[in-house]
């Protein structure tokens, strides 16, 4: 497999930062930046979580801040899920690493890499879609020379996690959605109706890391554990799910992952239903505008996410 060229748009964000160190861990990914968004958190927040990662990897990596609010809704967050500072409440544990982000926005950046790498670059969204509508309204023809935009949001046939109808990232930005949606990128979509099919438990995650010499082994654990709790006295089982992580597994691994496509629409106006994603997953659509991942190999998916993400044998 030949090396993709991505750029990683995220709001770090437990499962946000499992997906980081998982893409930029395999030998298969060149990230050539990475970019924050407000969602989970705030984006100075999103923005330090980020780093922190980095530094824990090592990894020198351009880093731009991105949108701090989604284009018409206020900005709401999840600290419920992902604890106060989005990262299970251990970034008090790390100094500040400023120097580390670049001067360009998010949106510019983006753009200059799209432009670097054109009918190449892979955009792996695992938040809300505000950097790539803006990125979108400021040069959509550049845009188009996207090779594909993999993002994790939505919801078909699960109900939502925010409303009954809505994903959390779609429902945070839904006008941004809706952009990207009728873009004209390609597009492949990891929603609810997936990723709540993969569950890594705190069992099978503290086995892993028993087995792992990783430097940030403790981090990894430390970080998923409100995550786990949360959904302990929520759903009844004492783990997580790999939403975003799924998304970066999809472009490592697509082999283990079966798509159809569909014709997507987002519900951005009705109090309601805001955030909606409405497709038909039955039927051939007349004018698709998007694949979507509708199952995954779930063992094979869970063993090659922990090997890579702890560096397991």
């Amino acid at each position: 497999m030949g090396l993709h060229p991505i750029v990683l748009d995220t709001d770090p964000g437990v499962d946000d930062a499992l997906a980081i160190i998982y893409a930029l861990n395999h030998l298969d990914l060149q990230v050539h930046a990475i970019t924050t968004v407000c969602g989970n958190i705030g984006v100075d927040q999103a923005t330090i979580n980020t780093q922190i990662v980095l530094s824990l990897l090592d990894c020198v990596v351009p880093l731009a801040m991105g949108q701090n609010q989604p284009i018409y809704y206020p900005l709401q967050t999840a600290p419920h899920v992902h604890g106060l500072d989005g990262l299970g409440n251990v970034s008090v544990q790390f100094e500040s690493l400023e120097e580390q982000v670049v001067k360009k926005s998010a949106v510019e950046l983006i753009l200059d890499f799209v432009a670097k790498f054109p009918d190449q670059l892979r955009l792996v969204c695992i938040g809300p879609l505000t950097n790539i509508a803006q990125a979108i309204l400021a040069n959509s023809p550049l845009m188009r020379r996207t090779k594909e935009i993999i993002l994790m949001g939505g919801a078909f046939e699960q109900r939502g996690n925010v409303t009954t109808s809505a994903e959390f990232n779609i429902y945070v930005d839904p006008h941004a959605a809706k952009i990207v949606l009728e873009s004209g990128v390609p597009i492949t979509i990891l929603s609810l109706d997936l990723t709540h099919q993969v569950i890594l438990s705190a069992d099978r995650l503290h086995q892993a890391t028993l087995c792992s010499n990783a430097p940030w082994r403790d981090f990894t654990w430390s970080i998923t554990q409100p995550c786990m709790r949360f959904h302990q006295h929520q759903e009844g089982f004492h783990g997580m799910y790999l939403h975003d992580p799924l998304a970066v597994g999809y472009l490592l691994r697509p082999d283990l992952f079966k798509t159809v496509p569909a014709e997507v629409r987002v519900e951005t106006s009705s109090s309601s239903t805001r955030g909606m994603t409405v497709a038909n997953l039955h039927q051939q659509p007349m004018t698709p505008n998007a694949q979507i991942c509708v199952a995954v190999k779930v063992e094979q998916f869970l063993n090659h996410f922990l090997q890579t993400l702890l560096d397991l044998p």
